[in-house]
């Protein structure tokens, strides 16, 4: 399989979108989760740091080399799947932690209620998480589909080069020893001219007498 050159990092505001998203989910997180003693969406924790210390470190890599500077085949991998995994780990922790906050209810001993502020500090603490998981979603398809295999397309039409045109119609060419049909033949008789034919001298004028009818004539 075929992969294109690998692209610098494309978007350092994304990469920092995502580190500055982990100090925000602290702050929310686990007041709420020392609280309501339940474990999601508190959990979300986990991925949020891995994107932010992957973001942390492309940011410095890029820093350190240069704008010029292209990551390696395996490395533009790594980066992919690191992303995509942040990516399915968060969703899978903020569908149940969404039920949980809907509920209100506690994960400790007892059934009592939440109070509203304690809903709301959860809630906030899931805004860095959807945060994070749109950015890495984006990340991971978009170098996804810079894996696909280019096809050579031409730089006019735009077309692809590996397609064959088939064209409708088609030229046989006649050659001279080959014989004509007969189509072609009353063709060249219509376009030819027809010679007329050319009256000969002695049909129009009237033959001589002879020279014995002239002698009797005078005798």
């Amino acid at each position: 399989m075929h992969f294109p050159p690998n692209q610098p990092i494309p978007d350092q505001t994304l990469r920092l979108l995502n580190l500055a998203a982990l100090p925000i989910g602290l702050a929310f997180l686990i007041p709420y989760g020392v609280i309501a003693h339940q474990v999601t969406p508190a959990i979300g924790l986990a991925p949020l740091g891995l994107s932010a210390t992957l973001s942390c470190a492309l940011l410095l890599l890029h820093k350190r080399k240069g704008g010029d500077w292209k990551p390696s085949n395996f490395f533009a991998r790594l980066r992919t799947l690191l992303d995509l995994l942040c990516a399915l780990s968060l969703i899978g922790i903020l569908i149940p932690g969404w039920a949980v906050l809907a509920s209100g209810r506690t994960g400790g001993w007892g059934t009592w209620r939440l109070s509203g502020g304690t809903t709301m500090v959860g809630v906030y603490g899931t805004i860095p998480l959807m945060m994070c998981f749109v950015i890495s979603t984006f990340l991971s398809f978009r170098d996804l589909h810079h894996w696909r295999p280019q096809k050579a397309t031409c730089p006019h039409c735009h077309a692809s080069l590996s397609t064959t045109v088939h064209r409708n119609a088609t030229y046989t060419p006649v050659h001279a020893d080959e014989e004509a049909t007969p189509g072609m033949q009353e063709r060249s008789k219509e376009s030819s001219p027809v010679a007329e034919p050319v009256a000969s001298s002695s049909a129009t004028c009237t033959p001589r007498p002879s020279t014995d009818d002239e002698n009797a004539r005078l005798l």
